[in-house]
């Protein structure tokens, strides 16, 4: 009976987290769509790196947030109609939580069409203070 509550405390901290987190992913996907530089600012934490396939180097903070809001000022770039992101699975590590999701983006294209994009990644996230930061993240193959 004692041997159980340990195991039933960490299935209670990680379903909290992983509530906390679907609301910080809703909270980066609607920064996403209006291009909120200063919300996804917050949610990167200062250390921040972004794993890229084919790329020894990870990208910095600044690197990636000027890649995603440098696309934005293009002129027929294709613009975000949709973005979600889905947890798949959250689990402790150390003491930050890794979320394995994958996230959708539909774009609506000059001629009028749409266009889905479909891509897995696993985030690290530590908490700081009473919010929530990404350390880390990469791509994952399906």
């Amino acid at each position: 009976m004692f041997m159980l509550a340990p195991i039933l405390l960490l299935v209670q901290d990680t379903a909290t987290v992983q509530k906390e987190l679907n609301a910080m992913y809703l909270k980066w996907d609607r920064a996403i769509l209006a291009h909120d530089k200063k919300t996804m600012d917050s949610i990167l934490a200062p250390s921040f790196t972004a794993k890229v396939k084919g790329s020894p180097k990870p990208m910095t903070k600044k690197e990636f947030l000027n890649g995603i809001t440098g696309s934005w000022s293009i002129k027929d770039a294709p613009k975000e109609q949709s973005f979600t992101t889905k947890i798949n699975k959250v689990m402790a590590v150390k003491t930050n939580f890794a979320a394995y999701i994958s996230e959708s983006i539909v774009f609506k294209l000059k001629d009028g069409k749409t266009r889905k994009v479909d891509f897995s990644s696993l985030d690290v996230w530590q908490k700081v203070g009473k919010t929530w930061q990404i350390v880390q993240t990469e791509p994952m193959d399906k």
